[in-house]
């Protein structure tokens, strides 16, 4: 796999990443700041395993452009 196909799959998968994250955020802003939040917030992370995180974007976004940097230079 060259560094182009790579950098290409990083992207992909820093785009669903993002997805994901957006979506369990969505959910989670839904709920009612009262009562049992963190058992649902819980319920919310456990159906979203493993837990999305935006430093997964951001690292495979950074790794996609330093390999892009090298097939270019």
């Amino acid at each position: 796999m060259d560094y182009m196909k790579m950098a290409i799959a990083l992207i992909q998968e820093a785009d669903e990443e993002k997805k994901r994250l957006e979506a369990m955020k969505k959910e989670i802003d839904k709920i009612p700041r009262e009562g049992n939040y963190w058992a649902k917030r819980c319920e919310i992370e456990d159906r979203y395993k493993p837990t999305p995180h935006k430093s997964v974007v951001n690292d495979n976004l950074k790794t996609a452009r330093r390999l892009l940097a090298r097939v270019y230079m």
